[in-house]
């Protein structure tokens, strides 16, 4: 159900405030989720799966500090910051498109 989840906690997020306070939440919900990260991972998606891959976007350009706000740019990078520690409990092995997205996140946050 993390899916449905992401669906209605990304609806209720229209304002920036609103935005940064779900932002850290998104992220984790995605992660319960790799065969979405897959499938936003790659150049076209589906249109049931653009509002995620608009969600991880908006988050590197609010990293980016194009944003348009403080709070969102640091919400994005508790974000990122939960993404990168969850990605530390995923096997190597087992291929994950989560390790792609996190080296690409990675050199954003140092930026």
């Amino acid at each position: 159900a993390a899916e449905k989840l992401f669906d209605l906690v990304d609806s209720f997020a229209e304002s920036a405030k609103r935005k940064a306070a779900v932002w850290p939440l998104l992220i984790i919900l995605l992660i319960l989720c790799p065969e979405i990260t897959h499938t936003i991972s790659k150049d076209t998606v589906e249109d049931s799966k653009a509002n995620k891959k608009l969600f991880l976007d908006n988050l590197r350009k609010a990293l980016a500090g194009q944003g348009g706000s403080k709070q969102l740019m640091e919400s994005a990078a508790i974000a990122c910051v939960k993404l990168c520690k969850a990605s530390t409990y995923i096997n190597w092995e087992d291929h994950s498109t989560i390790f792609l997205l996190v080296q690409s996140i990675v050199m954003d946050l140092k930026v």
